[in-house]
């Protein structure tokens, strides 16, 4: 599976961030006074989990995380947080440890084609035994695919990039810049794949709406006719990536997968930025 590798950066990076939590909600253990000073570092930390999370599908984590957020608000709210709490808020950052732990064992590469066929076989009789009552584990580790917008007024390259990208991605292809940014409006996207020359709009619009409204998705940018003054400006309005057309759909897949690691990479900077209190 294409996200197991974007995966495995996550979960390193989100037990990072759980690491960090943990020895702040440790502080609070020992001293109570220290609530006001770390509380808000705290939050930060489980909001940004819970957007990362969401990004991979894991909906029971999410629920977790959110249960959590709800009840340190409760602590937010009071000022204050006792010793006691402060150690059942550690054990439930342990779940969702061991959430995070079992996703990576789920993606370690297998072994072996007899053991993969073993182990396939186990999963189908598994499956059968589990169709009456799914267990929570299997509910919790089922990522989903990310989201991809295709923007290209060809249609048949849009049709053609859809079904290279459509096992692997949630897809979203239209042919304008307006009909992405009414994607972008109500979907959640991962990452853009975008022609630069359109009849009525061009890539540079897409870009300039994106940062117009501070959203950060990188935008693989593609076309066949690029000029010089094209890529500067693509440069300037801080395209990720840009692609000569081609019947070549490695480098498109190439491009797709960098500029989703990039997304990941920015999630998780982004959190540990809101944990430690910096600035962006």
């Amino acid at each position: 599976m294409q996200t197991d590798e974007f995966l495995e950066e996550f979960i390193c990076d989100a037990n990072e961030l759980i690491d960090i939590a943990e020895k702040l909600l440790l502080q609070i253990e020992g001293d109570c006074d220290k609530f006001v000073e770390v509380q808000q570092q705290i939050f930060n930390s489980l909001h940004s989990l819970k957007g990362s999370l969401g990004m991979f599908g894991y909906s029971e984590a999410v629920k977790e995380i959110h249960r959590l957020e709800d009840k340190f608000k409760t602590f937010q709210e009071s000022e204050s947080m006792a010793s006691a709490e402060a150690e059942d808020f550690l054990g439930s950052l342990d779940s969702v440890r061991n959430f995070l732990n079992s996703a990576a064992d789920i993606v370690k590469t297998p072994a072996s084609t007899s053991e993969q066929n073993e182990q396939s076989e186990q999963n189908e009789q598994n499956e059968q035994n589990e169709q009456s009552e799914p267990s929570e584990k299997k509910r919790i580790l089922s990522p989903s695919k990310a989201s991809l917008l295709i923007v290209d007024d060809d249609e048949v390259m849009v049709k053609a990039l859809s079904l290279h990208f459509r096992s692997n991605y949630n897809i979203h292809g239209v042919g304008s810049v307006d009909d992405a940014m009414n994607i972008l409006k109500t979907n959640e996207v991962h990452a853009i794949l975008c022609d630069l020359r359109m009849p009525e709009d061009n890539g540079i619009q897409l870009l300039d709406y994106l940062n117009n409204l501070g959203i950060r998705i990188p935008v693989v940018m593609m076309s066949s006719q690029a000029e010089r003054s094209d890529l500067l400006e693509m440069m300037e309005r801080q395209a990720f990536l840009f692609i000569e057309k081609s019947g070549d759909f490695e480098s498109y897949e190439r491009g797709v997968k960098r500029a989703l690691k990039q997304t990941i990479r920015e999630l998780m900077d982004s959190g540990r930025k809101l944990l430690l209190g910096i600035d962006s």
